[in-house]
């Protein structure tokens, strides 16, 4: 019986220090290179990094790029769609890391003004890790890519006032971990749900939203 006993109290012991092992990973800081991309307890969304959506004067934003967090830098960015005053970028280049774009979307409109910051490198999975389960997911149909259609995704967090997007390809069978994230987008004001909306039910088949199979 004490041999019993003392075999008992060693797996109660391996299995204990498993969870608290598992726990602590979960506890773990996301890395930096997602950490940075992401509210924080200082400054929480639609804020990012001391930047505030719809409260962007020419002074504010300035005053930020000439006193920018330490060792970060920052230099003009021209996509397509840049409009000066109204719609502009930058890319900003961290002291370790991938580079990422800041945008800013200044239309004086509280439904439309915006932070966009796209990520050289970011799958939804990490930032469902860093961030945890969207409030919401919604489905619509991207651009034509050179491979092909495509699906955009569209996950909401943080009572709308963040979503994180990208793009799948339109025949895509699942929503994977490894989905690319092509932009966080940091709202004045929270988004109103869609009726299209979908409750977050994990990643996994595209059956679990669509069980008709009829993705858009």
């Amino acid at each position: 019986m004490n041999a019993f006993t003392r075999w008992m109290s060693l797996l109660f012991a391996v299995c204990l220090l498993g969870v608290s092992g598992t726990r602590a990973l979960a506890r773990r800081d996301p890395p930096a290179d997602v950490a940075r991309l992401l509210p924080d307890a200082g400054c929480p969304a639609p804020c990012w990094a001391g930047l505030r959506p719809g409260q962007l004067s020419d002074e504010t934003l300035q005053a930020w790029l000439a006193a920018l967090p330490a060792g970060w830098h920052a230099g003009p960015a021209n996509p397509t769609m840049t409009f000066p005053g109204v719609i502009e970028y930058w890319e900003i280049v961290p002291p370790a890391g991938a580079p990422f774009v800041l945008g800013t979307v200044r239309v004086h409109e509280p439904g439309a003004d915006a932070l966009h910051l796209l990520p050289a490198d970011l799958t939804l999975g990490e930032a469902v890790a860093a961030l945890g389960a969207p409030d919401y997911v919604l489905f619509g149909l991207g651009p034509d890519r050179p491979a092909g259609p495509t699906l955009q995704y569209q996950a909401v967090f943080r009572g709308g006032y963040l979503a994180v997007t990208g793009l799948i390809p339109a025949g895509a069978s699942h929503l994977g971990v490894s989905a690319p994230v092509e932009a966080l987008v940091y709202r004045a004001v929270p988004a109103q749900r869609s009726v299209l909306a979908h409750d977050w039910r994990g990643f996994g088949p595209m059956a679990r939203y669509y069980p008709q199979g009829a993705v858009p």
